[in-house]
């Protein structure tokens, strides 16, 4: 279960935002995930809601937009999502037919934004 830690790292870099631009209130807070990072939406906003009492973040909504897995070809360039729950055995570019792929989205975790009164 590494939401635990990431959701105290998201809420610590949260904390200190709203500290150093002196807010009161953080209403919510809007993640960009990729899907390969496997988090679990709901645990984490559960996490979020536990671990944010008695803090300027207590009570903020938890929107998390997940990136969807794709890759990239580097024999002709052509970026193509990625069925992860297919495997990767047998994985080649949609275009030319390459095996040589690297992802290119999906591996992404970004605070988008956070939401203050």
């Amino acid at each position: 279960m590494h939401e635990l830690s990431v959701t105290k790292s998201v809420l610590q870099l949260v904390i200190k935002h709203a500290e150093a631009n002196k807010v009161s209130k953080v209403v919510g807070v809007k993640l960009e995930i990729g899907e390969m990072r496997d988090i679990v939406e709901d645990l984490m906003q559960k996490c979020f809601l536990f671990m944010a009492r008695g803090t300027v973040a207590e009570g903020a909504a938890v929107k998390i937009n997940v990136i969807p897995l794709t890759c990239i070809c580097r024999d002709c360039n052509e970026v193509f999502p990625v069925d992860s729950h297919k495997g990767f055995d047998n994985l080649s570019c949609p275009k030319c037919g390459g095996i040589n792929l690297v992802p290119y989205t999906g591996q992404e975790f970004f605070i988008k934004e956070i939401d203050v009164v």
